[in-house]
């Protein structure tokens, strides 16, 4: 019986497996945390085939790992923000701690997966603090989160933390071409060197970035108005434009921190590295987070022009300071 790709870990994850399977003590509560689109949904999946398995090693093959692949263990519940949601409501939380201490139908124990993590509201946090201090036997939570940070502490220091970053360049641009993507190096500095949403970048979306990086530049250089950039962007899908935009803000990062230069065989890495010339990376920072926190305010009904002149203004003011 196959398993399922959604269940297999990634070449650059090897290393992370390993050690934890092998250690001899496992966390009731696991906090998956790093970047978007390195694979740590799919690390979360596979180990909890490994901890449903029949055969107690994620073999893909028995009932339980067949299940877990299907999306249909009756064992494991998978939480993630609604669409439209900006948060995971503590309603959605009681459900998944009841869920908790119930017997376990294949008498593996039960696993909750939560994606997005730093999305759970002040009280559903809060609603999840017990079942972190005393789980229930048996009963394992893998928290995924792409900003950790954003999370309440106290529910933080209740996890394991287990760290992802982006892999080396080789093995992302391996990756990508054995997904038979076109445009291996592009979509990799696109995506900020995250295989797993580089290989999602469509020709629209790497000429999206294109466009992006000129509106930066040309504001920086003095030759586009904050204004008339923002009129140009409005109308565009505005989640694709943020993560285009927070990408390259990485990467302008990357480029202005001593020591961290980023990659200098990436597209445009001469490009990026004048756009961080001489720049307060406070401010950048700041931009950076500004840039983070309306991308999770999209759903809602915000006037986009706003959103948008306030992004090119801010970005005038941060690239118009030098050091």
């Amino acid at each position: 019986m196959p398993s399922s790709p959604a269940c297999e870990i990634l070449p650059w994850q090897q290393g992370r497996w390993d050690a934890l399977t092998a250690s001899p003590r496992l966390g009731h509560a696991l906090l998956l945390a790093g970047p978007a689109g390195v694979g740590k949904t799919r690390f979360a999946h596979a180990f909890a085939r490994r901890l449903l398995c029949d055969e107690g090693h994620g073999c893909g093959h028995c009932r339980s790992c067949h299940l877990v692949g299907a999306e249909n263990h009756p064992d494991l519940m998978v939480c993630a923000p609604a669409p439209g949601k900006t948060e995971i409501p503590v309603d959605t939380v009681r459900e998944l701690t009841g869920f908790l201490t119930l017997s376990a139908h294949l008498g593996r124990g039960r696993v909750i997966i939560i994606e997005s993590a730093e999305r759970l509201g002040r009280a559903a946090a809060n609603a999840l603090l017990k079942s972190l201090e005393e789980p229930p036997p048996g009963a394992y939570l893998l928290l995924v989160s792409d900003a950790p940070e954003r999370l309440l502490p106290t529910v933080r220091s209740r996890c394991q933390r287990i760290d992802f970053a982006v892999p080396a360049r080789a093995a992302g641009l391996a990756y990508l071409q054995s997904a038979g993507c076109l445009q291996p190096e592009e979509a990799l500095a696109q995506a900020a060197g995250a295989p797993l949403r580089a290989a999602a970048l469509t020709a629209p979306d790497l000429q999206m970035g294109e466009e992006m990086l000129k509106s930066l530049e040309g504001i920086r250089q003095g030759r586009l108005d904050p204004l008339a950039a923002a009129e140009s962007w409005h109308k565009i899908d505005g989640k694709a434009a943020f993560a285009v935009l927070a990408d390259l803000t990485a990467r302008i990062v990357q480029q202005g921190v001593p020591g961290a230069s980023g990659d200098p065989d990436e597209p445009r890495a001469k490009r990026l590295q004048a756009l961080a010339g001489g720049l307060d990376l406070t401010q950048i920072f700041q931009f950076w987070d500004k840039i983070l926190d309306i991308n999770e305010l999209l759903d809602a009904p915000l006037d986009r022009h706003l959103i948008w002149d306030e992004v090119f203004l801010t970005w005038k003011q941060v690239s118009s300071r030098k050091i």
